[in-house]
């Protein structure tokens, strides 16, 4: 995610758009935090879980950067 610079996964399918046509979706998602030394709770990644969340595609990385 460009905006979050974290990787997404869906936790369900998603309760509203990602339909053909739809440049969006909203749904629960398990994203993997890179921040967490930020947080006081320790280092490293770790999964966080984000629910209600407006996914927009236009923010997707198509690729890894080398």
């Amino acid at each position: 995610h460009r905006e979050h610079g974290a990787w997404f996964q869906r936790h369900e399918e998603p309760r509203a758009g990602g339909q053909p046509g739809d440049d969006w979706e909203r749904g629960t998602y398990i994203y993997f935090d890179n921040h967490i030394h930020d947080d006081g709770q320790g280092s490293g990644w770790c999964y966080r879980l984000k629910q209600d969340f407006l996914f927009q595609y236009k923010a997707l990385e198509d690729e890894l950067q080398p």
